[in-house]
């Protein structure tokens, strides 16, 4: 025998004999089988379930003793096996020559794929039903409300009309609850074990978030007490806001936020009187000090030349990953969202931010990171300063330090723009009294900006400018895909 051919039929009889394993039905003999198709009539039905009809043959008094399982409990693979039984006894009455049995068996093989089809309704009932199920059971907002969606849930299952319930439900859990309305015409076509596992599912959770809910009640009264303990001075309100900052509120309903907001309101009113006149007297003095921008320049920036220029310890050229390491490690940094894929900035949090202000008179830093073929190029530090900026000092200081600059793009009473170049580095340092608007919120009014970058990822930046308005020149359709993709990268590959 050809060696494929006999690989083939070895399949398909051990993959017939999986599936035939895989059943929970008995198998009758093919005499068994045979008795049992005589008993067909066209037409005669019964309703093994409410407006479910098959063949009275599937009588749960002929089915049971023959298979061992009612109709109404098969699953697929036992439709399968069912299958494959009769038509093996007909390919048996064949062999034998029983032309009677042939044509019968033949009907009741016909009859068998139109209840195939009523045995489908079933089996899509119940995973219709258990996908409603599992889509409430993924609510995350444990209360009363999604207790009582629990309940109406499992009582439509029972095939009880919720209809009414649904619509009394609170307006933002209308949506949810109303799925549960969806399911009740499948209901009738759920076996009472079938329903009882999905009852069961929704009882269990509807003990933990009883349970859940409970607690939450216990921790909205504990906070509450917290929050009225705080003491009314200028070192509570502090206290009082790091409660706040520490309470997840994504969590609260809308009654449980409104009572904590207007117990931290009134808490925070008693203590605002002292806090701000003391917040005041330390703005104002925040606010009339000099920027100290030399000596922080002194601190960030090394290197005694432009050529050996740096930005503390993030290095031109070395690989993004080792500098990114170091802003997010050492530096404490936090990456910012951006779209851009030759761009990474990093910045402070919130809390960062305040403490570096009150601390150090600056706000903590922004880093931008420029890269060429996975390196950092360019290196950008911004930092804002709550006191104005002495720009003939600062100017004073870097023309000592650096001295001759290559070009001076803006120089005013109260702003310079200045570039260096040495070597195969870039140096440009810009400083005046104005702020961006991502800043303006925490009483800052000036500001610096460092940037660093080597000359290999200024020819980078050449380059790419020159290609892409070498393509910009060119008719759209004479574009190939690899000159548009350029295009859209700025033809740079970051």
């Amino acid at each position: 025998m050809n060696r494929l051919l006999y690989l083939f039929l070895t399949l398909t009889v051990l993959t017939f004999t999986t599936a035939i394993a895989a059943t929970q039905l008995n198998q009758p003999s093919c005499q068994a089988i045979d008795q049992w198709a005589n008993t067909y009539k066209p037409g005669k039905n019964l309703e093994l379930l409410p407006d479910w009809p098959v063949n009275d043959m599937y009588a749960d008094e002929v089915i049971v003793p023959l298979f061992g399982i009612p109709l109404k409990d098969w699953d697929r693979s036992d439709n399968t096996a069912f299958q494959g039984w009769l038509a093996n006894c007909r390919k048996e009455a064949g062999a034998r020559k029983d032309k009677p049995m042939l044509l019968q068996l033949g009907k009741v093989i016909k009859e068998a794929k139109n209840t195939y089809k009523q045995l489908s309704k079933l089996w899509d009932a119940n995973i219709y039903v258990e996908r409603i199920v599992a889509n409430i059971l993924r609510n995350r907002n444990e209360s009363d409300e999604y207790i009582e969606v629990l309940k109406l849930t499992a009582d439509a299952i029972n095939g009880e009309d919720i209809t009414e319930r649904v619509n009394s439900m609170p307006r933002q859990w209308y949506g949810t609850a109303r799925q549960a309305t969806q399911i009740l015409p499948f209901t009738k076509l759920l076996t009472p074990e079938q329903r009882q596992v999905h009852i069961d599912k929704l009882e269990i959770k509807q003990e933990t978030v009883v349970t859940n809910v409970t607690e939450k009640e216990q921790r909205q009264q504990e906070l509450m007490a917290q929050i009225a303990a705080v003491p009314n001075s200028q070192a509570g309100y502090g206290q009082l806001m790091g409660i706040y900052n520490q309470t997840d509120t994504s969590k609260m309903s809308a009654e449980e936020y409104d009572a904590f907001n207007r117990a931290f309101q009134a808490k925070r009113r008693l203590i605002q009187t002292t806090a701000e006149a003391a917040a005041a007297a330390e703005k104002s003095q925040r606010m009339n000090t000099p920027a100290p921008v030399v000596t922080r320049l002194n601190t960030m920036l090394k290197g005694d030349d432009v050529d050996a220029a740096q930005i503390e310890d993030l290095v031109l050229d070395a690989s993004l990953s080792s500098v990114e390491f170091k802003i997010l490690g050492p530096w404490k940094l936090n990456r910012v969202a951006t779209m851009a894929l030759d761009r990474r900035e990093y910045t402070t949090t919130r809390n960062q931010l305040e403490a570096s202000l009150k601390a150090a008179s600056h706000d903590g830093g922004y880093v931008t990171l420029r890269t060429y073929h996975g390196k950092v190029g360019e290196v950008t530090y911004d930092e804002h300063y709550p006191g104005p900026m002495p720009v003939t000092e600062l100017k004073t200081y870097l023309l000592e330090r650096f001295d001759d600059p290559e070009k001076i793009l803006i120089d005013r009473p109260g702003a310079i723009n200045i570039i260096w170049r040495d070597g195969d580095r870039f140096l440009q340092i810009s400083a005046d009294n104005s702020v961006s608007f991502a800043r303006q919120l925490f009483d800052v009014q000036s500001h610096v900006s460092i940037k660093v970058w080597s000359e290999d990822f200024d020819d980078y930046i050449k380059a790419g400018d020159a290609r892409c308005e070498k393509i910009a020149s060119k008719p759209q359709q004479s574009l190939s895909v690899k000159e548009k993709q350029d295009y859209m990268m700025s033809c740079r590959e970051p």
